[in-house]
């Protein structure tokens, strides 16, 4: 039966022993969303006899008036043994319940589930690609630069590394502040809104003190970039890399990229996870670069409204077509 389960410790339980363990199934991940900028969280459960046979971590946005499983392409999706067509009619209600225009799902990566939202309803085109680099089989550091890393990205690297000091600093509040100013900086010279309030990232600091690893890139004493990282289990996740756009010239990210491959080999992780983007983007071709290999993952899109059903349908046949033939992806950057 799918309830929607408030027993924080009971899920996070279930999440340390789970099928598909990763740090967007805690808990505390819709928690941040809920804190930060004010999502309504349904921590759905398939529950027997009180015991939880599957979750599903959902949040409600009330600007955009969209359920995200979860939000901003963290993984979503059922964790466990699987319930999707009683989760899937379950959300239905609740749609209706908030007069939303739609619901987005982003499913771990394989887990053959898609045919699940096709029947549903669900729109499973607009495909993106994860990049797992698993450093596990190299000797050392020196064995994956050489041997893993491109050629240009090596090569960034090491420029990179004669001008700059890159290390792992404290986890502290004061170091999640110094990173997001950057990101507010680069924003300005983009012209671009605000995606992540300092909030987010204060109550990722507050919920997964434990799991951070933080880098700062320091240039003449002055602080210039850097990059928060989450550790859960054998896998490492740079969850945010950014610099100060003026700098861009020093190969800054390419040395946080690789400083960040090292730190994790040294420290005996298997994965380096450098999250999803879509398939010929310029970020994927920065994480194949740097060892990643491509995964698919399936977002599943359902609209309500007849406005979001066009635009969707629309958007769907764009990536079908872009995806057939790559030139477009590059016309398009």
């Amino acid at each position: 039966m799918i309830e929607i389960l408030k027993d924080k410790d009971q899920w996070n339980n279930f999440v340390k022993n789970g099928a598909n363990p990763g740090f967007t199934y805690f808990y505390e991940w819709m928690e941040v969303w809920q804190n930060a900028m004010r999502m309504e969280i349904f921590p759905l459960a398939d529950l027997e006899n009180e015991e939880i046979k599957s979750i599903f971590p959902l949040v409600y946005d009330r600007g955009s008036k969209m359920f995200f499983s979860q939000p901003f392409g963290g993984i979503g999706g059922v964790s466990g043994a699987a319930a999707y067509d009683a989760y899937l009619k379950f959300i239905d209600n609740l749609a209706r319940e908030k007069q939303s225009i739609g619901i987005e799902i982003n499913l771990p990566r394989d887990c053959g589930s898609d045919i699940y939202f096709r029947k549903n309803g669900y729109d499973t085109n607009l495909l993106t690609t994860d990049f797992l680099f698993d450093i596990s089989s190299y000797k050392n550091f020196d064995d994956i630069l050489m041997n893993k890393i491109g050629p240009r990205r090596r090569r960034s690297y090491r420029v990179a590394l004669q001008k700059i000091l890159i290390k792992k600093h404290e986890t502290s509040r004061e170091v999640i502040q110094k990173i997001h100013s950057f990101y507010q900086e680069t924003l300005k010279h983009k012209k671009e809104n605000q995606v992540f309030p300092i909030e987010v990232f204060l109550n990722i600091f507050d919920r997964f003190k434990d799991n951070l690893v933080l880098f700062l890139a320091e240039l003449d004493g002055k602080f210039i970039g850097g990059a928060i990282n989450l550790v859960f289990n054998d896998t490492v996740t740079p969850w945010f890399i950014v610099s100060l756009p003026e700098f861009r010239n020093t190969s800054i990210n390419n040395g946080l990229y690789g400083e960040i491959i090292r730190w994790a080999k040294e420290n005996n992780f298997k994965y380096i996870d450098w999250g999803a983007s879509l398939p010929y983007a310029k970020e994927a071709e920065i994480k194949r670069g740097f060892g990643g290999e491509p995964v698919g993952r399936v977002r599943a899109i359902k609209m309500f409204t007849p406005c979001g059903k066009i635009k969707l349908f629309i958007k769907s046949g764009i990536f079908i077509l872009m995806n057939k033939f790559p030139i477009l992806w590059k016309l398009y950057r």
